[in-house]
Formats: structure tokens, C-alpha cells, sequence
């Protein structure tokens, strides 16, 4: 679903002055004149399976995606928190004390059931929206444009979001209206950066890939280059080939010898990882170093194993990889994103494993296919 808006609009800071009501049919081509000024919220959102990211105000925040449902008072002032439909939600971490947990990545349809969830804990997540929504007294209003990256249909998205009319925050009650609402691909943003790059360095090329690796996919996605804007081919996806399997290989690597015990807990290994570095030995060689909790050993050299055997082992991630050499044989370029690439070991093996000068890993790629989006309008 894509809506079209006048782009006479003024622009401060990531704010738009101005009200339209766009056509439920999502294309708007003159819309009505403003009846009053309101502060009208930008937001991108990626609602993904592992990780609810949104860029709004010049910040990018990310939670996991998880949805609870707690009582009231376990509810109160915590980051995530909201309560909507007489049922209040904690978004973004485990709580405790939940009634229901409900974890997307293993839950049928999850983002497009819980997308309004996801959304409005992504807005109770970040550090400025809410501060951002000027009103008095108990009850305000918050008018949003939203742009959001899914793999699902705009329509059914859009369709379940506008469920989400009212929700409260500490006893503050806030109408949404959502003003617009524009879907994209998985990625987009960073195909955009990319677009850019790639006229710098071969005007002349047709096509060139992406290669994200999310929490739970590896994918490869073919785009054609010659207009303006890139368009997206089939994406080649790897599914479970992902962070979340370099993790489990790294726990397995880690858990052998004596104090394996203290390096068992997923999360602690999740967290190594996204601690990682990449050293330089004395000898001009690199190995990859981070700290166990508890036993504070290095397990950097686990790390490099579980690497080796994601990428040996897992079939997604082996076919996928493989799929990724062909199309630098083929002399195209290939552009890295995603989160699995703000680990600095794991761009450097992928790196190392292609030695190529075509495969670009595109700078903040975590966050790049959000601000992309904003960089590129």
C-alpha cells in the first residue's frame, strides 16, 4: 500500500506541520487543505520476527520482539508498556511476571497478527516520540506517517494497525490517527544506499544484490539498477540461517571444557556476540576475542569455530553463501546488511570467505535499510 502526499509540505525536524487524510483506497493525489496545524510524527518501522526497529526524530531504537501481557501495576513505568483494549502489553523484553508470552518468530502469522502490538511498543520504546506529542491535560493526540519494511502485505498491515485507535502510557491516554501509511520491501532502504553506490562505481551496471543477514534469515536479493530507483527481484531466502543460528553454533562451541556451564544461557551468549571484535595479533594476524560472563574467559576462538560451522553446517547458510560467490564470479556487486553484520567477526569471516572488492559491506548496516529510507526521499 503506498500513499502519495504533496511535497510542498514544510520539513523541521522530522516533523510535518500539516493535516491529511488520505483516501482509504491509499492513493492521494490532492489531498484537503489542513483545518488546523498539528505536529505530525515520521516514523519507519521495521517489525521483524527477531527485532522491532524504528527510526523517528533522528533516533533509531531496537527491541526484541516479543509481546506479554502483564496486570496493571506491573506495568507501570516500564519501557514498553502501554495498555490497549482494556488489556495491558509489555513489548520489547521478557517480563517476568507475564500472563502470556508471546514470541513472534514462533508464532504462525506473528507479524501480521501482532503488528499494532509491535508498532505501538515501538512508539512506547523510543526514547522521544511520546515526548514529542504536545497537548494538556490526560488526553493527547498523535498524528503519524508511517513507513514500514515487511515481506507481508501493505494492506493487511494497514488494515490490522488501524485497530489501534487509543492506547495509554502511565495514565495519559493518546489518540492515534494514522495519517498515511507507505509499505516497502524487506531491505529497501538498503537497496536505496546501495543504488547510490553502485552509480558511483559502474554507471553502466544492470543489477546488483543485497545480502541481509536478520535475526532469523540469510537473504539474498537480486535488484535491477538502471532507473531511478532499484527494483527488487525474488529474494533468495535462507530461512533460520540467521543470528539466531550463529548463536546456538557459538553456545555449542562454548560450552565445552570445564567452566562450559557458565557460557550456557543463550542470551549471555547472544550478548558475547554482539560484543565481539576483531584483534590484530603481534604477527599481522587477526583473531576474533570476547568475554564469557561469569568465568570472564575468551572465547573468541569459539566464536571463529561456530562460524566455520554455521557456514559448513547450516543449509541455509551454506547455500546461500555459495549463492553469494557466484554472483561476485558473475562480476556483480553484492551490498551487506543487516544485523548480523554490526558484529564485527562475523562481516570480517564473510569477508575473508569472498575476498572480493564488489562485496561492500553498506555502512550502520543494522539500521540501514530504516535510515536509508529517510536519506533517500
Amino acid at each position: 500500500m503506498i500513499v502519495h502526499l504533496d511535497k510542498s509540505r514544510c520539513r523541521k525536524g522530522g516533523i510535518l506541520s500539516e493535516v491529511i487524510t488520505p483516501n482509504s483506497d491509499s492513493k492521494v493525489t490532492n489531498p484537503r487543505k489542513s483545518r488546523a496545524t498539528r505536529n505530525i510524527l515520521k516514523m519507519i518501522v521495521d517489525a521483524g520476527n527477531g527485532r522491532i526497529k524504528c527510526h523517528a526524530l533522528g533516533y533509531t531504537s531496537c527491541v526484541d520482539s516479543i509481546v506479554c501481557t502483564v496486570a496493571e501495576a506491573s506495568s507501570w513505568g516500564l519501557m514498553g508498556a502501554f495498555e490497549w483494549n482494556d488489556q495491558n502489553y509489555i513489548v520489547g523484553h521478557d517480563a517476568p511476571n507475564a500472563k502470556t508470552r508471546t514470541i513472534i518468530s514462533r508464532t504462525e502469522n506473528g507479524k501480521i497478527k501482532f503488528f499494532p502490538h509491535m508498532v505501538l511498543g515501538a512508539i512506547t520504546s523510543h526514547p522521544y516520540i511520546l515526548d514529542s506529542v504536545i497537548g494538556k491535560g490526560k488526553k493527547r493526540k498523535l498524528v503519524a506517517d508511517i513507513q514500514c519494511l515487511s515481506i507481508a502485505r501493505g494492506e493487511s498491515l494497514y488494515s490490522n494497525l488501524q485497530k489501534a485507535s487509543q492506547f495509554s502510557v502511565n495514565g495519559m491516554i493518546y489518540e492515534i490517527e494514522w495519517r498515511s501509511f507507505i509499505s516497502y520491501p524487506e531491505g529497501f532502504g538498503a537497496a536505496l544506499s546501495a543504488h547510490k553506490i553502485i552509480k558511483e562505481k559502474n554507471p553502466k551496471a544492470e543489477r546488483f544484490y543485497t545480502l541481509d543477514i536478520g535475526n532469523g534469515t540469510i537473504t539474498l536479493t537480486p535488484y535491477e539498477c538502471l532507473g531511478k530507483k532499484p527494483i527488487a527481484g525474488t529474494p533468495f531466502i535462507g530461512s533460520g540461517g540467521g543470528v539466531s543460528s550463529i548463536v546456538r553454533f557459538f553456545g555449542m562451541a562454548a560450552m565445552y571444557g570445564d567452566d562450559g556451564e557458565s557460557v550456557a544461557s543463550l542470551d549471555y551468549i547472544r550478548t558475547a556476540l554482539q560484543r565481539a571484535e576483531v584483534l590484530t595479533t603481534e604477527d599481522g594476524q587477526k583473531r576474533y576475542s570476547t568475554f564469557a560472563a561469569i568465568s570472564r574467559r575468551d572465547i573468541g576462538d569459539c566464536l571463529y569455530k561456530a562460524l566455520m560451522d554455521w557456514r559448513d553446517k547450516h543449509v541455509s547458510a551454506q547455500t546461500i553463501l555459495q549463492a553469494v560467490d557466484d554472483v561476485l564470479l558473475g562480476g556483480h556487486y553484492v551490498f551487506c546488511c543487516g544485523g548480523g553484520f554490526e558484529v564485527a567477526p562475523v562481516a570480517d569471516f564473510i569477508q575473508q570467505q569472498m575476498t572480493s572488492e564488489r562485496l561492500i559491506v553498506l555502512p550502520t548496516p543494522g539500521t540501514i535499510s530504516l535510515t536509508g529510507l529517510e536519506d533517500h526521499q
